[in-house]
């Protein structure tokens, strides 16, 4: 696999839901889910590019220190300490996956890491660090099955504006369900195994979700506003049925495409009829003369 390069406004990821669904993911800091999904769209493509590569693959992927720098916006001048504990992290954290196949082999349930090891090195010019990540088998069959349905479809640009773990594992999580629920009920013990919390009243739940859903809602293509049911101590997701950011910036670009179609024909009708009166004009003052 070739050295890669940072991603664009355009990438998309098809992200499977054994992993935004897992138990585990609040274990990662937000540069560790931000870098995971680089690197998902980078062996997506490499999967897609190379179709006759069968399951059960580890892929070694290179990546330049500057780019996972400028991927993750590090400016601390420490970055190259930053990168390799934004990687440890990533490497030593094990997340409960359900529904996943390796090695021919399907399994309902368990702990699996989703980077077996990581490499770092300085490259042929002498100058450039590299780092060679070596990603597991889990995950390469999780990215290579994407089209058995169980995914969803994330636009990278949204996920890389959020600062908290919190922000990015749950509005991947809303993504995943937008389509399958309006409303969505869960429990305290939920919230608690999937941000890795231990709080025991409906109120917490609220004031730690909220300024999530806030910035959820302001800079992603998707609404979502949280309710507390206090009798039966659960709280509900109620989703927005809503038309995607990049869908009703399309639409007004056509309106707005469709209002300048008009201004023109306005003004050309203006003009043939300024034109014909301009004639009619000549010819009365011939006709005088």
């Amino acid at each position: 696999m070739s050295n890669i390069k940072g991603n664009t406004k355009k990438d998309m990821i098809h992200k499977h839901n054994s992993i935004i669904k897992s138990f585990g993911l609040s274990k990662l800091n937000i540069n560790s889910l931000k870098l995971l999904n680089f690197l998902y769209f980078h062996i997506q493509k490499f999967s897609e590019k190379n179709n006759d590569i069968l399951l059960n693959k580890s892929i070694n992927i290179p990546i330049k220190q500057t780019t996972i720098r400028e991927t993750l916006n590090i400016t601390d001048s420490n970055y190259g300490s930053i990168i390799r504990d934004i990687l440890k992290n990533l490497k030593d954290t094990n997340i409960e996956l359900y529904d996943f196949e390796e090695n021919g082999k399907i399994y309902k349930w368990g702990y699996k890491s989703l980077i077996y090891d990581i490499y770092e090195e300085i490259a042929e010019d002498n100058k450039t660090v590299l780092y060679r990540i070596e990603t597991s088998v889990t995950l390469f069959n999780l990215i290579k099955n994407h089209n058995k349905k169980n995914f969803t479809k994330l636009k990278l640009n949204y996920t890389k504006k959020f600062r908290s773990n919190r922000t990015f594992i749950l509005y991947e999580y809303l993504k995943s369900i937008e389509n399958l629920y309006l409303k969505k009920e869960h429990t305290i013990k939920w919230f608690n195994d999937f941000f890795g919390k231990n709080i025991k009243y409906l109120s917490k739940v609220k004031e730690l979700l909220e300024p999530s859903i806030k910035v959820i809602n302001e800079n992603t293509d998707i609404k979502v506003s949280l309710s507390l049911d206090k009798k039966r101590k659960i709280f509900v997701f109620n989703i927005e049925e809503n038309i995607d950011v990049l869908t009703k910036e399309k639409i007004l670009k056509e309106k707005e495409k469709e209002r300048k179609k008009k201004e023109r024909i306005s003004k050309l009708k203006e003009k043939e009829e300024k034109t014909e009166e301009d004639i009619i004009d000549k010819i009365l003052n011939k006709y005088n003369e």
